[in-house]
């Protein structure tokens, strides 16, 4: 018998923190609410939820509709994720990723967001759907050579794209959500899917946008969108996405896949500056139904390659930036110890005052730049160092497999 599986994802963009706080973020949300209990989803998985009272209020207004639920929560904002189903969640589980921005970042603030890709094991009739969600760090700068944090975004990619694959080798079929701000030509976007055998939903169904169709973020229509967004991206991109997989002896049938543009009924508002994306399937049990087929080879060591080559990248940037926040560290220093000297004689109160302003801030970037140099920079280094070493022992294995199937 066929049962259901109405999916969607949305980034909510439901940040309440002060001087950061998005537009709108209560109407939004309890127009969000209307529209699910005005849809038949069956499973949605939300991004950006920061506030645990905007995740009870929705759960509150959706029960009838999604009476289970679970919300990834962590860090210092939280994760910002959560999944509401129709049907009972067995098991959940969360995995940070080792790479997740930087502290003395405050403003773009993925580091306190304790991102990462979380698990909600399903129980769908006597099947196992595992739905996976996450949201991956964000670009500052889309000019590819000035993304500092596209080396993040690649190390996340591979964590969360192992995460799904060594999880869910036992279950009957595999449903990932989120958004993963990149773009479907760019590597974190390739090894995901090459790497867990994930198929996109959007291209099963649509093929490739053009002139803006299929975006999800910074969309034409989109109320929230920005002048900066309209010279850089002049019709949007597409980084919220729904893949899935159907393991052995199952069959899911995917029927529809699209994106959201309606405004909240009765204004001009949308909501949330991503797009909802949504996609009708249906899974049954069908014992003639083949193996999970095997990644393309040829792609997937492609992927590995660019994925190294990204790491080493990223690995650069941090060994330059234990050395700069090291000479940093040390021109602090000196200009606090000379600021000392100076501050015997006898200027007068206003300099004084002065001196002592300069001074404490003297003391601050040098304790940033020693803890930047001497321990996050180290870090970081060393988690790249760790990654490029999981990924060359996949590249290794993937060739001598191939070689093997040619013997």
């Amino acid at each position: 018998m066929d049962c259901s599986l109405n999916v969607m994802t949305l980034n909510c963009w439901g940040i309440r923190i002060p001087v950061l706080k998005t537009p709108h973020i209560t109407e939004r949300f309890a127009a969000i609410a209307e529209l699910v209990n005005r849809s038949d989803y069956d499973v949605i998985a939300f991004q950006e939820v920061f506030d645990i009272n905007d995740y009870v209020h929705l759960s509150c207004k959706i029960l009838d509709k999604l009476p289970y639920n679970h919300y990834f929560d962590g860090g210092f904002v939280g994760s910002g994720l959560c999944i509401f189903s129709r049907y009972p969640i067995a098991e959940t589980l969360y995995q940070e990723f080792p790479l997740n921005g930087q502290a003395h970042k405050v403003l773009h603030g993925d580091w306190y967001a304790s991102k990462g890709c979380g698990l909600a094991i399903l129980k769908v009739k006597d099947m196992t759907v595992n739905v996976y969600t996450s949201h991956m760090i964000a670009r500052y700068n889309h000019l590819q050579p000035f993304d500092e944090y596209a080396g993040h975004r690649a190390v996340q990619a591979f964590t969360f794209s192992q995460f799904v694959k060594h999880t869910s080798v036992s279950c009957d079929a595999v449903i990932v959500m989120g958004d993963f701000n990149t773009a479907a030509t760019e590597t974190p976007y390739r090894i995901l899917r090459s790497n867990a055998v994930l198929n996109d939903a959007w291209l099963v169904k649509n093929g490739e946008c053009a002139d803006g169709e299929g975006c999800t973020s910074d969309a034409l229509h989109n109320c929230f969108r920005t002048n900066y967004s309209s010279g850089i991206l002049p019709h949007g991109e597409r980084i919220d996405y729904i893949m899935y997989r159907a393991n052995e002896r199952i069959d899911l049938q995917l029927f529809e896949c699209r994106v959201i543009k309606d405004k909240i009924p009765g204004t001009n508002l949308d909501y949330s500056d991503h797009q909802p994306v949504v996609a009708r399937m249906s899974i049954k049990k069908n014992i003639t139904a083949g193996q999970v087929p095997m990644p393309d080879s040829d792609v997937r060591l492609s992927c590995l390659q660019e994925l190294i080559d990204t790491v080493d990248k990223g690995s650069a940037r941090a060994r330059y930036s234990k050395y700069f926040y090291f000479v940093m560290s040390l021109i602090c220093l000196m200009m606090l110890l000379v600021s000392r000297e100076r501050y015997l004689g006898d200027f007068g109160d206003t300099f004084h005052t002065i001196l002592e302003i300069i001074q404490g801030v003297m003391a601050i970037m040098a304790t940033v730049s020693i803890w930047m140099s001497a321990i996050s920079s180290r870090w970081e280094e060393r988690i790249y160092r760790r990654q490029k070493c999981d990924l060359e022992l996949l590249v290794k294995g993937s060739k001598l497999a191939k070689v093997k199937k040619f013997d």
